[in-house]
């Protein structure tokens, strides 16, 4: 069972048999959802975020999760602000795997790209930071964001190749290129 089929050998998976899981739909999701998750989290939301997989969304909500995602857009803005230093992440290693925050670092950016680009906002991820986001896209050029992502992208397949890559200075440069966005 993959998710990634292009990781997978030439020779393996041609003596596989593929099986697709559809996604379920937003309302079956979310009914299952509201079963399986404690009431004080918002089905809806996770789901979003967890981009339609019920299973998945189940188990954001059994993590820090949603505190972890809150940190890192507060840590976005208080470096866009010229608050903090960049590289003074206030998340613990041990707290989010690197790979998880990398992705909700993608997933805030390309919302802030679709805000900038005119999306509707049935479209965000993150529509409970909706006007965190907008403040944060504010002067920032839609060339500069599409560069950023692609270093978040770059960084992201670093750490999952053979690469042996130091983690902690994967992400301090990010946020380092981030502070200096808006130069």
């Amino acid at each position: 069972v993959s998710h990634q089929t292009g990781n997978i050998p030439a020779t393996i998976l041609s003596r596989t048999q593929r099986l697709v899981f559809q996604t379920p739909d937003e309302h079956e999701g979310v009914e299952w959802l509201r079963n399986h998750i404690d009431s004080s989290h918002d089905p809806v939301l996770l789901l979003k975020l967890a981009g339609g997989a019920p299973l998945w969304a189940r188990d954001l909500s059994q993590t820090q999760f949603l505190t972890m995602r809150a940190t890192l857009l507060k840590h976005l803005q208080d470096i866009t602000k010229g608050q903090v230093n960049p590289i003074a992440l206030p998340i613990k290693k041990d707290a989010m795997p690197t790979l998880l925050l990398l992705q909700v670092l993608l997933t805030l950016l390309l919302d802030m790209l679709r805000l900038q680009l005119g999306a509707e906002t049935q479209y965000l991820m993150h529509i409970d930071y909706l006007s965190q986001l907008k403040i944060l896209v504010q002067g920032l050029a839609v060339a500069s964001l599409m560069k950023f992502i692609q270093s978040v992208q770059e960084a992201t397949f670093s750490l999952k190749s053979a690469a042996n890559m130091n983690e902690q200075l994967v992400i301090e440069d990010l946020f380092i290129q981030w502070s200096l966005l808006r130069c």
